[in-house]
């Protein structure tokens, strides 16, 4: 961990010669992990899940739902728990949803008691589908399986987008849940933010989401693969809380923690340089 008030001199010495030695400190993360298994998302009635075949959740850390009948493999989705600073399983991150696998995302939010969901991606980029479209656009209920959402708020900023859903399982209709849906809109597939001012605004406001909602269960994130985005803001998270319990922060070590977790948390050098300037622009 490297004190705060020592953390400029560190930065300083790390970025130079064109960042250098922050790419070298990557450079020892890209292989962390890759040799645990991915038994159940390569099993040929689950590949077509996947949205990409080389981002896949580990055995050890993948969320099960619930078996649907006698379909054997009806359990898996492509998405894993993730440490945050205080609890073992504070997060769950996983891919932005296919069609075909959007009734088992509300099934994960559901299963898992999930409040706030923080979507990272825009749905298309340069002709490109990142993420489908799996929640309603207009007032109107949508049935996805047996879980009713309604669209009940959405509000717009700059750079990213609010809204609040209703759920309601359509066996029991009895219970109703609140889901907070937190978009920013800002951050470019496998880039990084214009600003990190702009990431520690929407960072924040999804904080005081979660908070508002403490006691329930994971916060899910995604991006279009389940991965950079998210370790990235995660991490971040990760780090703040660090940097107020301890005065200390340990960018790499919060980085290998993720990355045992979940396959390239961090999959680009810039993203995790990015992470070094958050730090810095805050202190």
């Amino acid at each position: 961990p490297i004190a705060m008030h020592s953390f400029k001199q560190h930065y300083e010495a790390r970025a130079a010669n064109a960042n250098q030695g922050f790419f070298q400190e990557f450079e020892e993360l890209k292989e962390v992990g890759k040799e645990q298994s991915k038994v159940e998302a390569e099993l040929p009635a689950n590949v077509s899940k996947n949205r990409y075949p080389h981002v896949l959740p580990y055995d050890h850390s993948r969320v099960r739902l619930s078996q649907l009948g006698e379909e054997p493999h009806s359990d898996y989705i492509n998405a894993n728990f993730i440490p945050g600073y205080s609890s073992p399983r504070e997060f769950i991150v996983t891919q932005g949803p296919l069609k075909k696998t959007i009734e088992d995302f509300w099934r994960l939010v559901w299963e898992q008691g999930v409040c706030t969901v923080i979507m990272l991606t825009v749905g298309m980029e340069n002709g490109r589908v990142l993420c489908d479209h799996y929640w309603p656009s207009e007032s109107s209920p949508v049935t996805y399986g047996n879980l009713r959402v309604d669209l009940l708020s959405q509000s717009s900023a700059d750079e990213w987008t609010l809204r609040a859903f209703k759920l309601w399982h359509t066996e029991t209709l009895r219970e109703e849940r609140r889901v907070s849906h937190l978009h920013y809109t800002a951050w470019p597939d496998h880039g990084i933010p214009e600003s990190t001012a702009s990431l520690m605004a929407f960072l924040e406001l999804a904080r005081e989401h979660v908070q508002a909602a403490k006691g329930s269960g994971p916060t899910l994130v995604h991006c279009s693969t389940g991965v950079g985005q998210m370790g990235t803001l995660i991490a971040l998270d990760c780090l703040l809380h660090q940097m107020k319990a301890e005065r200390s922060v340990d960018i790499y070590g919060v980085t290998l923690r993720l990355t045992r977790s979940c396959c390239l948390m961090t999959p680009t050098p810039d993203q995790y340089v990015f992470l070094y300037m958050c730090i810095r622009d805050i202190l």
